[in-house]
């Protein structure tokens, strides 16, 4: 298993790969059931099961993509995770990804939003990576500004992109070049 602290931080991040996701598959399953059910933001309406989560791992293996956990220094706690995974299929966008940060709700607003981020943008620039892109409804401000502290650009807004709890939500693509 791979770590890394940085000095004096309260955070860990490890790489999950084939061999040590059994490990965290039940804690991220329960992370994205959280905001399935109660987060307007997450566009999916109905919950995770065991399937569901290891075909949305492998999914992501088989993108070329990369899946952080987050914990406490002292901890195998899992406090959130970031992602990112092919944008799209087309061979000239191979080397744009997209990602994901979800953090748990017991621990919002402590750092490890920031934490996450930052390590995934280091994880896809060390892996070659020119550009990535995120995906975010336009009322998830906190995020919103996350990414903006982050050096991400606001890149367009789409009208009525999602739909969750009978209304249209617009949505935000923000990009940050990695090289």
């Amino acid at each position: 298993m791979s770590e890394y602290t940085e000095s004096g931080s309260l955070f860990a991040v490890r790489q999950v790969n084939e061999t040590n996701w059994p490990d965290y598959a039940s804690d991220i399953k329960r992370i994205f059931n959280v905001e399935i059910a109660q987060s307007p933001y997450i566009y999916l309406s109905r919950l995770f099961n065991e399937h569901d989560i290891h075909q949305w791992f492998f999914n992501r293996l088989q993108k070329n993509g990369s899946l952080l956990v987050c914990t406490h220094t002292h901890s195998d706690k899992i406090l959130g995770f970031a992602t990112y995974g092919r944008f799209r299929n087309f061979a000239g966008s191979l080397d744009t990804v997209e990602h994901s940060v979800y953090v748990d709700s017991a621990v919002r607003s402590k750092g490890v939003g920031s934490f996450l981020l930052g390590e995934i943008v280091s994880t896809a620039r060390l892996a070659g990576k020119k550009s990535m892109v995120g995906v975010i409804d336009a009322d998830n401000l906190i995020s919103l500004h996350l990414h903006d502290k982050a050096g991400f650009i606001r890149v367009g807004c789409m009208k009525s992109l999602g739909f969750k709890w009978d209304k249209y939500r617009d949505t935000w693509f923000v990009q940050r070049i990695l090289s």
